[in-house]
């Protein structure tokens, strides 16, 4: 015995259904739904920068040329692709059975029809056609059945969970839009009504057949979601078939997993809902398979976003046993995931930061491993520390760890050590040509590098390509100068010889940290120009690096 719990129908969806023009070799195909007329046609165009676009004065506003009727494109018009079947007309209807619960949508459709000897939006073969998502509580299953393209029914089981979601554009629902594209704007409250006796029968039906009260569910239906109004309240519709106390399906839920799909502790959704058909509870089903501690800390995570939770409780669990440190770094990644710079995901993408974390804790505390996560400005930094922790030679990594070396300051110490390992240490600058360009000016000291890793460490403090310059200092061809205050690094200049080699007459560079010109330091800059003066130098004739009083090159 049946019994239809609602019904809904819509005469119109749409004014207008086309498929947009692209350039000057896909025309554009309208079709105006009012009197069932399709033409193919290239509108004007207009040039828009580098390229060309659709005058949409043209494309938007026109008379339809079989009814002669004003047609405005701006609202209740849909936007589809070849092949695309677009539902015309909606008889949406919920019929409950006492195992099962079906809805029903039959409509009317037509075709995008992009052959090139054709170009045409047409009517559907049949007049008639009807899509059934079909919840059966017996089986624990939902299938999706067409009729009116076929003979007999086609059927076909809906997956429990499918990102990004099961009804794509090849099933009527994906175009049921609840924005002024549609006319289902104006049905509002009977959308509302319908999603209330859905989700009512489908929960009796459930908790009767799992043999407990099925938890509520919050999700209805999303007039702005460009997938449909349906969309997220079916997907979680099947999810809970399988997950009867599982969360909603939404775009964060199914955003997180995909995520999660990428780290190496990933684990497939099958393996989450065998046990949950099982009897299981969708939170202890998610600590059995990712082996999460069953904590409260664990539990109130996994309850709002289950898998970001996992990856940060799994980061957390690899170098933290104490529960105040893990709600401390809960707290703290939960605080953080929104500002820039500082997402957790780029966590995932480091196979060995779990195991550099537990290193660093092994040898400076826990508290010093949690203190290294919490202070790092950018959660890139702490990944690259680890993987270029891991890429040191057995030697180096010994001498870091001999180093007191502050949290803030680990990832450009690894970085140092590294490039410094690639480098081979060689005595540099040596003659007194180069001691000619040492001084003292107004408390700055210009010094030059005596070794190649002295370039290196310059390079790493003021973040530029000095260390670059190496073989160009072994052959004689630059100088390289270092600008120092109290014993902290300012700026490096670059300075060029004489044809002869003998003496070095010329500036080419003279930079602050970051590449900004000495010229944006005014003190420092006046240093410079009185240390150039003293040491007979002149500037390259194009350098904008170093200011006269009036902004004029020396």
């Amino acid at each position: 015995m049946s019994t239809v719990l609602f019904q809904l129908k819509v005469p119109r969806l749409f004014e207008v259904v086309r498929r947009k023009q692209i350039g000057t070799w896909k025309p554009a195909i309208q079709y105006h739904v009012n009197c069932g007329g399709s033409f193919t046609c290239y509108w004007p165009m207009h040039p828009n920068g580098f390229s060309v676009q659709v005058d949409s004065y043209y494309s938007d506003n026109y008379h339809c040329p079989f009814c002669g009727q004003e047609v405005n494109c701006d609202t209740f018009t849909i936007n589809a692709e070849d092949e695309n079947h677009i539902p015309l007309t909606m008889d949406l209807s919920i019929v409950s059975r006492r195992t099962e619960i079906d809805v029903i949508f039959k409509y009317d459709s037509v075709i995008v029809d992009g052959d090139q000897g054709l170009r045409q939006i047409i009517k559907g073969h049949k007049s008639k056609r009807t899509d059934i998502v079909r919840f059966d509580f017996k089986q624990r299953r939902v299938l999706y059945i067409r009729r009116g393209i076929a003979r007999s029914s086609v059927i076909e089981v809906i997956p429990d969970f499918k990102p990004p979601g099961y009804f794509d554009p090849s099933t009527p629902f994906y175009w049921l839009r609840g924005t002024y594209q549609s006319l289902l704007v104006e049905y509002k409250e009977e959308l509302k009504s319908f999603t209330t006796i859905l989700k009512k029968a489908f929960l009796e039906k459930l908790s009767k057949r799992v043999g407990y009260k099925v938890p509520g569910i919050r999700q209805t239906v999303s007039m702005s979601c460009s997938a449909g109004v349906f969309k997220g309240l079916f997907d979680t519709l099947v999810f809970r078939m399988a997950a009867p106390d599982g969360p909603a399906v939404s775009e964060e839920l199914l955003s997180d997993y995909i995520e999660n799909q990428y780290s190496q502790i990933a684990k497939p959704m099958d393996n989450l809902l065998d046990l949950t058909r099982t009897g299981t509870s969708w939170i202890n089903a998610l600590i059995k398979v990712y082996r999460l501690k069953n904590n409260r800390l664990t539990r109130q995570l996994l309850l709002t976003r289950p898998f970001w939770a996992i990856n940060v409780l799994s980061l957390i669990n690899a170098f933290s046993d104490n529960p105040n440190y893990e709600r401390t770094l809960s707290s703290f990644f939960t605080a953080s995931q929104n500002e820039d710079g500082r997402n957790h995901w780029q966590f995932i993408a480091c196979t060995r930061l779990p195991e550099f974390l537990s290193i660093y804790r092994y040898v400076r505390g826990e508290s010093a491993a949690v203190n290294l996560v919490t202070s790092v400005k950018d959660f890139y930094q702490l990944r690259d520390a680890a993987e270029t922790y891991f890429r040191l030679s057995r030697q180096n990594r010994k001498d870091f760890w001999s180093q007191r070396v502050k949290a803030r300051d680990v990832h450009d110490t690894l970085v140092l050590m590294s490039k410094k390992e690639k480098v081979k240490n060689k005595s540099i600058q040596q003659s007194d040509i180069y001691k000619r360009l040492e001084a003292t000016i107004d408390g700055y000291e210009f010094s030059v590098p005596k070794e190649t890793h002295a370039l290196v460490d310059i390079g790493t403090k003021l973040h530029n390509c000095v260390a670059t310059y190496t073989d160009r200092v072994i052959k004689g061809a630059v100088a390289i100068v270092a600008v120092s205050k109290n014993n902290e690094l300012q700026a490096c200049i670059e300075v060029t010889p004489r044809d002869d080699g003998q003496a070095f007459v010329l500036i080419h560079q003279a930079k602050l940290s970051c590449n900004q010109p000495v010229r944006e330091d005014p003190v420092l800059n006046k240093a410079v120009i009185d240390w150039a003066d003293k040491v007979k130098l002149d500037a390259f004739k194009y350098n904008y690096d170093i200011a006269r009083l009036g902004g004029t090159a020396i």
